[in-house]
């Protein structure tokens, strides 16, 4: 990985196959080549099918997505609702 400090040095590296990181507008940025970027989606389209496959061998009933999303909005309000709780207490 090299840091560069303009385009032309950016894309100077890129040519040659290098990841390019850069600060733009305060923000570090990563650069790299769309076939590197390609590849790194490719492995996580792979992961996320593995896992996929992994939960639907789980043993169990299936929960259709609007019970879970619903499971998951509560479950969410009652930890913030006891956080609030803790820092009233603390004060």
């Amino acid at each position: 990985m090299i840091r560069v400090s303009t385009f032309e040095e950016a894309f100077r590296q890129l040519d040659e196959g290098e990841r390019v990181v850069m600060t733009i507008e305060g923000r570090d940025v990563a650069l790299i080549s769309v076939d590197e970027l390609r590849m790194i989606e490719d492995r996580e389209d792979r992961i996320d099918i593995e896992a996929s496959r992994a939960a639907l061998a789980e043993p169990g009933e299936d929960i259709p997505l609007e019970k879970f999303l619903e499971e998951m909005k509560r479950e969410r309000a009652g930890r913030k609702r006891r956080t609030v709780r803790r820092v009233k207490a603390a004060s």
